[in-house]
């Protein structure tokens, strides 16, 4: 069997077939690479992690340097709940080859669950080099929200402007929200209001981000604007729950207009 077709098979989820072919391939030779490591996978697809860190163990003697072996003994570690020798694994992985995604965003993910920000956001930074697509938004997120937590503001904004403007799918909404959060904290209402607006062109079917402008149009004492915008998202989310927010931004402004005879600025 050709070391094409061996790769065919394994990812067609062929797995017994693979094993099957490696385990006689390793009676013939028992230092065949290809076998030890498609041996080593499969075991690891059927958690017999003993077995499969065994080969792995016996390819890096074989070639020490061999690509991938590091990252998948990391992987096993982190399966077995074992994160120290988990690291130590992807790191060395790293300093065989530094453009390896698996091991940058494995030690990224371990780092940003420990909410290890500082030591996370190298690896994930180094994955954005890597990918596109939905992968590249969905690490974009994790250092959005790194950023955002670590008040690193003046980081965060061009990274997050720069995402939300490429992007316009459903995942970069959790991003224009941070960035608009951002905006709220500076208390630059008009920016803040910008975003939310960009949101409504994109999603005008969600209730939340005519809500949130509402918001906006209410510390601007704009209420007119504010009421016209929560009527529509009060619409847009019917008997839905979840929604009492924009119900409270309504009463919020019938209380200002009885008490102030409706005055305050009316946009």
């Amino acid at each position: 069997m050709t070391i094409s077709k061996l790769i065919e098979l394994y990812d067609a989820g062929k797995y017994k077939t693979v094993y099957s072919h490696c385990r006689k391939q390793l009676e013939w030779n028992p230092d065949d690479l290809y076998a030890l490591f498609y041996a080593a996978l499969v075991q690891s697809h059927f958690r017999m992690y003993d077995v499969a860190l065994e080969n792995y163990k016996r390819i890096l003697k074989i070639n020490p340097t061999e690509q991938h072996v590091h990252c998948n003994i990391g992987e096993i570690y982190l399966q077995q709940k074992n994160d120290t020798l988990a690291i130590f694994n992807y790191k060395r992985e790293i300093r065989l080859y530094p453009k390896s995604y698996q091991a940058n965003y494995n030690l990224g993910i371990i780092y940003f669950v420990k909410k290890q920000y500082i030591k996370a956001v190298p690896y994930l930074e180094n994955c954005l080099n890597f990918v596109q697509g939905d992968e590249k938004i969905a690490i974009a997120n994790m250092l959005a929200q790194i950023y955002f937590e670590r008040k690193q503001y003046a980081k965060a904004i061009p990274f997050l402007l720069k995402h939300v403007k490429k992007n316009k799918n459903e995942e970069c909404i959790y991003m224009a929200e941070l960035l608009a959060q951002i905006y709220h904290q500076q208390q630059d209402i008009y920016k803040e209001l910008a975003v939310y607006h960009l949101l409504i062109r994109r999603h005008p079917s969600n209730p939340m981000m005519w809500n949130n402008a509402a918001a906006c149009y209410i510390d601007l004492k704009q209420y007119q604007k504010a009421l016209k915008l929560l009527q529509k998202a009060l619409s847009l989310a019917g008997n839905r729950r979840g929604y009492g927010c924009v119900r409270r931004n309504i009463k919020k402004i019938q209380i200002i207009q009885t008490k102030y005879n409706g005055g305050g600025g009316n946009g």
